[in-house]
């Protein structure tokens, strides 16, 4: 699915199609091929997110051979083409009138995904720049409830316990993603003051905390970010809006 603003670059199609291909007639079944993507800006510089550091190149590979992610890097749905079948298992499901459920979609399949094949081109071809899109600021700040929405259901979806029982690169990868999701939903939540968005975040971390005690001390007291969740509000969204805004201006977000 590529949607209206956005294409598919010709070259690197007509690779993974004929790479797929190759794998179907020796029949070597791949569940998730990853791929670079562009970030591409109509009056700008375009910018292309390279995992070529995280996976062995043009090569079948286990989640035990990927590195790990740091910072920002996560898998994002421009990414990554899923086996039909190993999706279907999944039984993904993606909240109606929702945004950002992109962060689900790259999330809930992993565990489904044995076989992986990452080939270093650029496919997906992922504009940006145009003032509605849901990346903006405005837009971000604006829809913080339904990026809590999508937290709480990422928390939901696997147990501690449950993703303590995966290999190790996606166990690391999935809480890598956690955390990753659980800054962003922080932005998105302070970067505005007022009594109802302190009470929504109060109330996301207490809401972890009932689901899934575990879960809720890592992301509280072990993850990479673990130092902004002790930071007072106004400085935290200090810290956190102008983090976003460096990356904003790195991938040219609009």
């Amino acid at each position: 699915m590529v949607d209206s603003d956005d294409w598919l670059e010709e070259n690197a199609l007509k690779t993974i199609l004929s790479t797929i291909k190759d794998h179907h007639k020796h029949r070597l079944i791949i569940d998730m091929y990853i791929t670079n993507f562009t970030y591409a800006h109509q009056y700008e510089s375009h910018v292309i997110r390279d995992y070529s550091r995280q996976f062995p190149h043009e090569k079948v590979f286990s989640w035990d051979e990927v590195k790990d992610f740091k910072y920002s890097m996560t898998l994002m749905m421009h990414a990554i083409i899923y086996r039909t079948e190993a999706l279907r298992l999944s039984r993904v499901e993606l909240p109606h009138h929702t945004f950002y459920v992109d962060n689900i979609f790259v999330y809930d399949p992993l565990p489904y995904m044995n076989h992986l094949y990452y080939a270093p081109v650029s496919l997906y071809q992922y504009y940006i720049g145009r003032a509605d899109q849901s990346v903006t600021f405005a837009n971000i700040s604006a829809r913080y409830q339904q990026q809590i929405r999508v937290m709480k259901h990422l928390v939901e979806k696997y147990s501690y316990s449950e993703l303590m029982l995966f290999p190790k690169g996606l166990r690391r990868y999935m809480l890598h993603h956690l955390n990753a999701i659980m800054a962003i939903t922080q932005m998105f939540t302070v970067s505005q003051d007022s009594n109802e968005r302190r009470e929504h975040l109060k109330s996301l971390w207490e809401d972890l905390k009932k689901k899934d005690i575990r879960i809720y001390r890592y992301l509280r007291y072990h993850s990479d970010n673990k130092w902004i969740n002790f930071l007072p509000w106004k400085m935290k969204s200090y810290v956190m809006v102008k983090g976003y805004l460096y990356l904003k201006k790195k991938y040219r977000l609009g």
